[in-house]
Order: structure tokens, then sequence, then C-alpha cells
């Protein structure tokens, strides 16, 4: 599997950059919209030209996908799955940079600079991720009998977690912006593959056993996964 990039201009006159993955066993051109971020891949043998024709003819349908995708509000981050106005103050508090204030995340950062802030929100992000996810698969590792030696959390754009074939689980940080419960399907998914490395049948009575509405979570990713992103800062 080889990436490569195509520019595409919308009707609205909006220009994108999608990846293009060339796949082995792909039969045919295919474009998605997921997460708010179009991609498109084909047979290693089709030419540039006929995917950039392709994607011109799926133009009109791109820019509708776009445009049914939800959007935040200025400088508002969704926090366990519920949108928070944050909220910048220069001074510096002895105690907490960062804490959360009902529906709002109040910011102190060290400059008051969006470089400052975006890294000083993250770093918190990051912590909380850990905060809420570890009791989470301690409890569901304890009920599904599974061991897991090593977890680690990582920004990885294109999965929620995954687990390796030595029984490490990567879970996405960003699954703080998500609900608990889509969190927890996220968890009990990769717990899964503690004793099914696939995903066959048998894999999701596993899951669904332990997370019975794992389609609805699975959903709320697919529908809003493109909100567990840090906004961008305006000051």
């Amino acid at each position: 599997m080889s990436t490569d990039h195509i520019t595409l201009t919308l009707p609205n006159q909006e220009t994108l950059v999608l990846p293009w993955k060339k796949l082995k066993r792909a039969k045919h051109i295919r474009v998605t919209v997921s997460q708010g971020k179009p991609r498109v891949s084909s047979p290693p043998s089709v030419s540039r030209h006929s995917v950039e024709s392709f994607l011109l003819q799926q133009s009109a349908w791109i820019q509708s996908q776009l445009n049914k995708i939800e959007s935040l509000p200025q400088n508002t981050l969704y926090y366990r799955g519920e949108p928070h106005q944050l909220i910048f103050h220069s001074d510096i508090p002895k105690d907490r940079r960062i804490y959360r204030d009902v529906t709002n995340i109040v910011v102190h950062p060290i400059v008051m600079s969006t470089n400052s802030i975006t890294s000083s929100l993250e770093r918190w992000l990051q912590t909380e991720a850990s905060t809420v996810c570890v009791p989470i698969l301690q409890k569901h590792a304890v009920n599904m009998d599974v061991e897991v030696p090593q977890l680690r959390f990582r920004d990885t754009r294109s999965r929620w977690g995954s687990c390796s074939s030595t029984g490490a689980i990567t879970l996405n940080w960003r699954l703080v912006h998500a609900p608990i419960e889509v969190t927890e399907y996220v968890i009990v998914h990769e717990l899964a593959h503690r004793i099914h490395m696939n995903h066959s049948k048998d894999f999701w009575d596993l899951v669904e056993e332990h997370n019975p509405s794992y389609r609805i979570h699975r959903g709320w990713l697919k529908r809003h996964g493109h909100l567990c992103r840090t906004p961008e800062i305006i000051l």
C-alpha cells in the first residue's frame, strides 16, 4: 500500500488535499468521508488522471457530506461528550493551570499565545485521558479475564485503539473528548482482541456481551469523531 495526495476544488471553491491510497486488493476507485476528512483509494494500476476525474464527478457529493458535519462555536472543546467553552486567564495560579468549571475549561497559560494555550491544553487532556481510561480498562480486564502487559496513549489519526500481538494496548488519548460510554466501548473492543485477534463473529459476540450497546457507541464515533480534537485557539 502506498499513499499519495490529490488536490480537489469543490463546487463552493473550497480546495481540499485528499490522501490517495493505492490498495492491492481494491477493485474500484472509492471515496469516503470519515471524521470530516475525505479520502480516496484505488487499485495501483489506476492513473492519477482517472482518480482526479472520478473525484471531480463526486465533488458535489463530497461537499454535501462535509456540509452535514457538526461544528462547534469558537474556542469550544468537547470533553467527555459535552461541549465546554474555553476561558483564558493571564494570571498564573499556584495550584492548577487548567481546570474544569461546570461547562467551562479554564486555562492559565504560561504565555498568552495560541501555541502556549494549545500545548498546555493538550498536556492536560492527556493526563485526563489516563485518569478516565485506566480504571475502565482495569475493570473490564478483570471482567473479561484478560491481562494487559502494557498500556500506551498516543494521538493516532486513524485509530481509536489497537492491540498488538504481544497484548499491549494503545489508546488514542483523544477519547477523552468522547462520552464515557463511547470510551468504554473502545476499551472493551481492544480487550476483546486479547482473546480474538480478528473481527470474527466470536469477537463481536464477546464485545456485545461486555458492551451491549456497542453499535450505538461505534456510530457516535463515525458521526462525531471529528469533534475529538483540540480546536483552533482564537485570542
